[in-house]
């Protein structure tokens, strides 16, 4: 898994990358609408859960963990696609499948 200086770097990373003017303008009218917004939450919540479930290590409960990690990556580049980056995807995957194994 991440440690905390390598998810410090990824924070780190990706407000630099987002911090010129227009994709912080980009950002907060995707938080201005009220349908990304309720589902943003949704993901986060329902991402939340299923990543803390404790039933031990069933075969079903690693699958929707191991679902929720590809669907938080996916969210991540779709992110990075509608702000037109597209170089930083390589890099996020990139970061993931060398410092958290099984992640990607």
């Amino acid at each position: 898994m991440l440690n905390i200086n390598n998810s410090l770097s990824f924070i780190i990373g990706i407000i630099f990358v987002t911090s010129y003017i227009n994709r912080q303008k980009e950002i907060i009218e995707l938080f201005k609408n009220p349908y990304w917004l309720i589902n943003t939450v949704i993901i986060a919540i329902f991402s939340f859960y299923i990543i803390n479930i404790k039933k031990g290590n069933d075969e079903q409960t690693i699958k929707m963990q191991e679902a929720i990690r590809k669907g938080i990556l996916a969210f991540m580049i779709a992110i990075f696609a509608h702000l037109e980056l597209t170089i930083a995807p390589f890099w996020i995957v990139y970061a993931l499948a060398y410092y958290a194994e099984g992640y990607v």
